[in-house]
């Protein structure tokens, strides 16, 4: 049921970036932590001009996994890598995703990590638009 619901607001906020994007003009950047699996967003179909901003960016290897309990040791429940944590970028206006990167991969002084995943950032470039 989880599952469906995901998918279900995979599908609306896909709808609302398209939307704002062709009628607007807007440039829209969604992301965070989504929970959702890989299968389930490759169940939906991205619409044309929605990118995922890892797979645009070139799959880095050293992004792949925010939720990593390889690495990441503040949750001790079981060993799994996973992008629950995703970035979705509706390319209008000329902006496009040229860098995806991990934050918070080092620990704390009192030897915790920042959460137990790592957070995702990207970095936007514009190209002249005639």
């Amino acid at each position: 049921k989880k599952s469906k619901v995901r998918m279900k607001q995979l599908k609306e906020t896909f709808l609302s970036m398209n939307t704002l994007t062709k009628v607007d003009g807007c440039t829209v950047l969604f992301g965070g932590d989504t929970n959702l699996r890989d299968a389930e967003v490759e169940a939906i179909p991205m619409p044309e001009g929605v990118c995922n901003v890892w797979e645009k960016c070139g799959r880095p290897e050293e992004s792949r996994y925010p939720f990593d309990l390889k690495r990441n040791d503040n949750l001790s429940l079981w060993e799994v890598q996973t992008q629950y944590d995703k970035m979705f970028l509706s390319l209008g206006a000329g902006v496009i995703p040229s860098g995806f990167h991990l934050v918070g991969t080092s620990r704390l002084s009192f030897g915790l990590f920042p959460s137990d995943h790592f957070g995702i950032a990207c970095t936007l470039s514009w190209k002249r638009v005639p």
